[in-house]
Formats: C-alpha cells, sequence, structure tokens
C-alpha cells in the first residue's frame, strides 16, 4: 500500500463509496472540520479552508479580538446581502 493511501478513502473520494452520517462526522472530527464542509458541493481552494478553519476557531473564543469581531461583522453583512438578493 502507497504511503497515506487508504482504499476507503480513495473510494469515497472518487464517489465509489458512499458514507453514512455517522461515518461522515467521524471523518470530519479526524480531518478536524466542520462536517458541513464536506458535503460541499463547491470545491474550495485548500489555503481558503485553512484560513476557514483557524477563524472559525478564533471565532470560538469567548473574548475575540476586536479585529476579529469586525471581520465576522463584514461576513455576517456580506451573507445576509447575498440572501436579500
Amino acid at each position: 500500500m502507497k504511503k497515506g493511501y487508504h482504499p476507503v478513502i480513495d473510494a469515497i473520494e472518487k464517489c465509489e463509496r458512499g458514507v453514512t452520517i455517522p461515518e461522515l462526522f467521524k471523518l470530519a472530527k479526524v480531518l478536524d472540520v466542520d462536517p458541513g464542509l464536506l458535503m460541499m458541493q463547491t470545491k474550495i481552494p485548500d489555503d481558503r479552508i485553512l484560513f476557514l478553519q483557524t477563524f472559525i476557531k478564533y471565532l470560538a473564543v469567548k473574548d475575540q479580538p476586536m479585529h476579529l469581531t469586525a471581520i465576522r461583522n463584514l461576513v455576517e453583512d456580506a451573507m445576509k446581502k447575498r440572501i436579500d438578493g
């Protein structure tokens, strides 16, 4: 077997094998990502995923630095405008 190769993961990536919801949550936990990310149809560049994961972890902290609060507000406003059309 090649280093880093796993036949089950390979089959999932090729859509040759599906995953159950519990398996999806286990995969997300192992990968340290939100389960919703694994269900997205849109391809997001790896560097943006890493940025978003780090940003989400910072937002989870109770006392956020002011610049993070400002960024969160900008993102929320952009999301609202996109939903409202």
